[in-house]
């Protein structure tokens, strides 16, 4: 039970930090994304968050080939662009879905496939090797509040629990890497045509460094309810397979023995 409390602290800050989103001018969020390996982004973000320009989004995801849902966006970069973006970005971390992701590189090499499950606190990361049916690695928030870690290889699966993770799981573990919050304000960040991914429509964003000479370009897409849906950087090309909205917190157990 104390596990359980431990784990929905930081779900209730970020509601706090939601509710005076809404009442304030502005508000300066630092959420810091720790290096995850090879996929990890190296770069530091600060979000200026305008709370006057923002809707309240509710985290439910929306489904199904609605076309009418994809927004025209105005062109060129804006701070309404940006506002959207991390209003989506926030919302996501508390939206349940079950998502599978397919990475792969500019040039159309295929990497591995992840499984995201997000049952807020309960979060589980799946990685699935390019060519295999089965997860090589598990990482699982459990009902308890336990984060446990799972491998598994020829010799067989072993699990055991690790410490927790400085963020949202599916953010720190997962293979969309989004850059620290603390450098938003950075980005020059502008509203792209909005897709079709995986039958849900998405609002699109494309984000230009300011302040790095080779101007680093990132893209993310979204759901209505913030589950990122797709991602394009420096470390490849991630993109929507599978989702939905519908996730069993039997998702979230797995044993230790």
């Amino acid at each position: 039970m104390f596990g359980l409390l431990a784990r929905l602290i930081p779900v209730l800050f970020l509601a706090a930090i939601l509710g005076s989103f809404m009442a304030a001018d502005k508000l300066w969020l630092h959420w810091y994304t720790p290096d995850t390996g090879s996929s990890s982004l190296a770069l530091e973000r600060t979000v200026q968050v305008n709370a006057s320009e923002q809707t309240q989004q509710q985290p439910t995801l929306a489904l199904g080939p609605q076309t009418g849902d994809v927004q025209t966006p105005t062109p060129g970069p804006s701070p309404q662009s940006r506002d959207a973006f991390t209003a989506l970005w926030v919302a996501g971390q508390q939206a349940t879905y079950q998502v599978r992701y397919e990475t792969s590189s500019d040039s159309g090499e295929k990497g591995d496939s992840y499984a995201i499950f997000n049952l807020p606190p309960l979060a589980r990361v799946d990685t699935v090797p390019q060519g295999s049916n089965g997860p090589s690695s598990q990482i699982v928030v459990n009902g308890q509040g336990t984060t446990i870690a799972c491998s598994s290889d020829a010799t067989g699966r072993r699990c055991a629990p690790i410490s927790p993770f400085n963020g949202p799981l599916p953010l720190t573990a997962g293979p969309i890497i989004f850059p620290a919050a603390s450098t938003f304000a950075t980005f020059d960040v502008t509203e792209t045509e909005g897709r079709i991914i995986a039958g849900a429509p998405a609002r699109c964003f494309e984000l230009v460094s300011t302040q790095d000479a080779r101007g680093t370009e990132l893209d993310y897409c979204f759901s209505s309810a913030g589950v990122p849906l797709y991602s394009r950087g420096p470390s490849g090309i991630v993109e929507t397979s599978q989702v939905t909205s519908d996730v069993s917190p039997a998702a979230f157990f797995i044993s230790t023995s």
